[in-house]
């Protein structure tokens, strides 16, 4: 899965409109629903906070399966997670919001 399928997956386990989590991230309901659709990528320095706030990992938003959100091992040192995703970004051209 994408990471705007998994944001939208975590969001709507937990009950929340797209208005609602955007509250909780000081963005829009458009900012939440272009991460969603994948038109564009939380910025960076936005990416810890959106965990925080779904009460996930931040590797497991990267996640490619449908797994639960309960980990069995660390896929990512969290020290390089924002340097490998703002990296990603860039190669593959997201504008970041």
């Amino acid at each position: 899965m994408s990471l705007g399928k998994n944001i939208a997956r975590r969001r709507n386990e937990l009950g929340w409109t797209q208005e609602q989590l955007a509250e909780k991230m000081d963005v829009s309901f458009q900012t939440v629903s272009y991460w969603e659709l994948d038109e564009s990528l939380p910025a960076t320095q936005k990416l810890e906070h959106l965990a925080e706030v779904l009460n996930v990992r931040l590797d497991r938003l990267f996640s490619e399966t449908e797994d639960n959100w309960e980990y069995r091992d660390r896929l990512f040192d969290a020290d390089h997670m924002f340097t490998f995703l703002k990296s990603a970004a860039t190669v593959k051209g997201y504008p970041q919001t």
